[in-house]
């Protein structure tokens, strides 16, 4: 007949270094994956920058999101936010704003790349039982070639 002490051994054997493990951050037992997400709800095709503040787009023509011209800097970085998420971006409501031309402004959203600190998951042993669903893409929004928070 086998007694529970060798299985209680052999269990605590087991428990102790990893709880140790993971009280000390030595050991983890979760491992990040990256999900594919479109944080955009109907994403547009953009086909230029323009120079006056506005985008042109493949489906809904022209799209003003600065209420006047650009200079060369802002647009480069407008032109580097919206590549960077795809080349695609969301118009969202007016601003309020008209601008002289008649077209009025537009809050535009664009997708950027989600930055994470690896810290987390900088353990010296890893045990993959557990995922952690990071998401690749968030919503930003682009203001007169600033990026915001949504």
């Amino acid at each position: 007949m086998i007694t529970r002490t060798p299985i209680l051994a052999a269990g605590l054997a087991l428990a102790v270094p990893a709880l140790t493990g993971c009280v000390t951050g030595l050991v983890g037992f979760t491992t990040p994956v990256t999900v594919e997400n479109e944080p955009l709800l109907a994403p547009i095709p953009v086909t230029d920058v323009a120079a006056d503040g506005t985008l042109d787009t493949a489906l809904r023509g022209r799209i003003a999101f600065a209420e006047g011209p650009i200079d060369e800097v802002t647009r480069a970085r407008v032109e580097a936010d919206i590549a960077a998420g795809g080349g695609v971006i969301e118009v969202g409501e007016r601003t309020g704003v008209v601008r002289d031309d008649g077209l009025p402004v537009r809050r535009v959203y664009i997708r950027e790349p989600q930055w994470r600190c690896g810290t987390p998951w900088a353990q010296i042993v890893v045990i993959p039982i557990f995922e952690d669903e990071l998401r690749r893409w968030n919503r930003a929004t682009l203001v007169s070639g600033e990026r915001g928070s949504d």
